[in-house]
């Protein structure tokens, strides 16, 4: 231990940020606030790169719509699980 700050503190406030710039398509800019430790651009920038790849996304899906989504014959969901059906 060297007594500093984890890089990781408040990891959840980084990822949302994140998340919501990709989904938006709107870069980082609009979520960089170099007064929040958790959204400065270095931050952001390394979140970026060492957690939100292919992989993790593939594995948070798994997760998100393994859980009794129903499915049909070719894999889409039916929308029963929204009301939609």
């Amino acid at each position: 231990m060297t007594g500093g700050t984890s890089r990781l503190t408040d990891l959840h406030v980084s990822v949302a940020a994140l998340l919501t710039a990709h989904a938006l398509n709107v870069g980082m800019s609009p979520v960089v606030d170099d007064e929040v430790p958790a959204l400065t651009r270095d931050r952001l920038a390394h979140i970026d790169q060492h957690y939100l790849r292919l992989e993790n996304y593939i594995a948070a899906n798994a997760v998100l719509t393994g859980g009794g989504v129903p499915r049909d014959s070719v894999g889409r969901d039916d929308g029963s699980a929204l009301g939609c059906r």
